[in-house]
């Protein structure tokens, strides 16, 4: 009525009769100008030539209408279960690997420990080899460490993208408007 080039429409349908929900939906199927609509109506958004969601992981948009968006979503979240699942199983082969290179550490190093008992050299060069065998220790700890943090994070950012606990709007437009 306004002659506006865009409508932006906030639950346009809420408190509508089945009729005027339908009179809604062929007036916005009429509109030639730009329109967006944020609904949770599913007969009014599977009308929509396009869902555009907005969540924690940015906005992406999907053409069709909310029958297409969902089963999207659907093969998406398979897909990322999938992932995590694979992300875990990594996680614990890598960890396993990792504990057995630091058991075996532990246990040179014990052993080095009964050798320099037995040793019949000086305790500066003992002291030494000693030192040497911690540094190498220390440093394969912090490598390790790093390692499985890197691997916690891959688990992490896998479980993100499933989504489950982040909120999502969902803007949606007809066949006429062009979303910028």
């Amino acid at each position: 009525v306004s002659g506006a080039d865009w409508l932006i429409l906030d639950e346009p349908s809420n408190h509508l009769d089945h009729a005027r929900r339908r009179d809604l939906i062929e007036q916005l199927q009429r509109w030639r100008g730009g329109l967006v609509v944020v609904s949770h109506d599913r007969r009014l958004l599977e009308s929509m030539a396009r869902i555009i969601e907005l969540s924690d992981l940015g906005l992406r948009s999907y053409g069709g209408g909310y029958s297409l968006y969902a089963d999207i979503k659907a093969q998406e979240r398979a897909l990322a279960i999938e992932k995590l699942d694979r992300r875990k199983a990594e996680r614990r082969r890598e960890v396993r690997a990792l504990t057995q290179q630091r058991e075996r550490l532990d246990r040179r190093q014990s052993r080095g420990a009964k050798d320099a008992a037995k040793a019949n050299q000086a305790a500066i060069l003992l002291g030494l080899q000693k030192q040497c065998s911690q540094n190498s220790a220390g440093k394969l700890r912090a490598e390790q460490d790093a390692a499985r943090a890197v691997l916690s994070q891959r688990v992490h950012d896998a479980a993100a993208q499933i989504g489950d606990n982040a909120p999502v709007v969902l803007l949606t437009s007809n066949a006429n408007s062009a979303m910028p």
